[in-house]
């Protein structure tokens, strides 16, 4: 039996500045090039946007939720025998930005493969 591979979520506000480009970058890894961090926080900001009210006016909105392969191995895609491709540690496999209240999803790049 082949060693799976292990797919890991975080989410993180994206009103943290930090985040938010750590994001953008992300983001801009799944763009065509070329496609800059700065077009890419221009296309997040345009998605999202800010908050107009309360404790982080001003910031933008949404939660980042980061795929990122935590452990190496096989990554099936559909059913059959040997229907997948090989995940390798450390690659961002997508990135949803959504907002958690309403459940309205903002931005989404990436996915599967």
């Amino acid at each position: 039996m082949a060693q799976r591979a292990v797919i890991e979520t975080k989410e993180a506000p994206m009103f943290d500045a930090n985040v938010a480009a750590r994001v953008a970058e992300h983001v801009a890894s799944f763009m065509v090039q070329p496609f800059s961090v700065a077009d890419a926080l221009a296309l997040i900001e345009k998605q999202c946007g800010r908050y107009t009210r309360g404790a982080h006016k001003g910031h933008l909105r949404g939660w980042a939720a980061v795929s990122r392969v935590v452990e190496g191995g096989w990554k099936k895609d559909g059913p059959g025998e040997g229907n997948g491709h090989v995940e390798y540690p450390g690659r961002v496999t997508g990135v949803v930005i959504a907002d958690r209240f309403s459940g309205k999803q903002y931005l989404a790049v990436g996915g599967s493969r």
